[in-house]
């Protein structure tokens, strides 16, 4: 009798073992489910902002001092703010021959203030290019056929999660006649985590 009971505590002390590994391998389950499903809730719910053509904008009037100027939207299309909002851009009329090599990089300064964009929120840029080009240039820069106003910039921001983003932006901007902005996106700087 004591060799059945032995081999009942034997039998007993594996349903154990087993029962103890498949208890450890259901928590491990849970824990990997659990941060697949935090990340894709991040990934649905964090801020993305992107930059958009603008409706609004100078073209150059020298009489007048006026600089040719566009005027981009940020756009958060994410669920949660956009937090420390930074924001470096630039505005350049270019001619066509030198946009295949031109350097659109950034420099980040100090020289910027921080601000939150609310989750479907809208911020509006004035981008202005530094100073007045040649009046000769100026009828095909605003039609954008010669030299082009182009504008790009850096954004850099903390999602609601607190992971650091940023998004690059590229666009090449005219008028039509009537005096609507119109503008195309470029790849040559654009991009964003």
């Amino acid at each position: 009798m004591a060799w059945g009971w032995n081999i009942i505590i034997s039998i007993s002390d594996l349903l154990e073992k087993h029962i103890a590994a498949i208890t450890a391998v259901i928590a491990v389950a849970a824990v990997v489910q659990w941060r697949e499903s935090r990340k894709a809730s991040e990934r649905q719910l964090r801020a993305y902002l992107s930059v958009v053509i603008g409706q609004g904008g100078h073209i150059q009037d020298r009489p007048n001092g006026v600089r040719f100027e566009g005027s981009p939207i940020i756009r958060n299309s994410g669920q949660t703010p956009a937090y420390k909002v930074r924001l470096w851009h630039r505005a350049e009329v270019l001619p066509n021959n030198v946009i295949p090599n031109f350097d659109f990089t950034i420099v980040e300064t100090n020289e910027t203030s921080e601000a939150t964009i609310g989750p479907q929120e809208t911020r509006h840029m004035r981008v202005v290019v530094p100073g007045l080009i040649a009046d000769v240039d100026v009828h095909g820069a605003q039609y954008g056929v010669g030299p082009c106003l182009w504008i790009w910039g850096l954004i850099k921001y903390e999602d609601a999660f607190g992971y650091a983003r940023f998004t690059k932006f590229c666009q090449r901007l005219y008028w039509l006649h009537g005096g609507t902005v119109e503008g195309e996106y470029s790849k040559r700087y654009s991009g964003s985590d």
